[in-house]
């Protein structure tokens, strides 16, 4: 006969139950931080919004842009992404997006 298993299943089982706020967190702390480096919200960061209030299982991997953000846009979103912690993301792609020197250091400070 199998022996008894020792909390095991509980600790899963409660880790399965945590809520996953990531996303939601992303997006709002985004919008601060915009209003904190005074740049306008990313198009593509917008839309990645809107289909995740669309369908919420589906959590956005990707952040690809030719958007000109500019050093401030840029240090939104990875500051952003730093602040919570946002474990989804799988790549950032930027092409065109006029980051500068400052912005690179955002990314970089990003990747630590």
């Amino acid at each position: 006969m199998g022996g008894k298993k020792k909390g095991g299943d509980k600790k899963k089982a409660a880790k399965d139950d945590v809520e996953d706020l990531s996303v939601e967190n992303f997006f709002k702390t985004y919008t601060k931080n915009c209003a904190i480096y005074g740049c306008e919200k990313s198009k593509y960061i917008k839309s990645l919004s809107d289909k995740y209030n669309e369908e919420p299982d589906i959590k956005p991997h990707h952040i690809k842009t030719n958007e000109e953000l500019g050093w401030p846009g840029i240090k939104a979103i990875t500051e952003s992404l730093k602040q919570v912690k946002y474990p989804h993301l799988v790549s950032l792609r930027l092409w065109k997006t006029y980051i500068e020197d400052e912005g690179v250091r955002a990314v970089c400070e990003f990747l630590q």
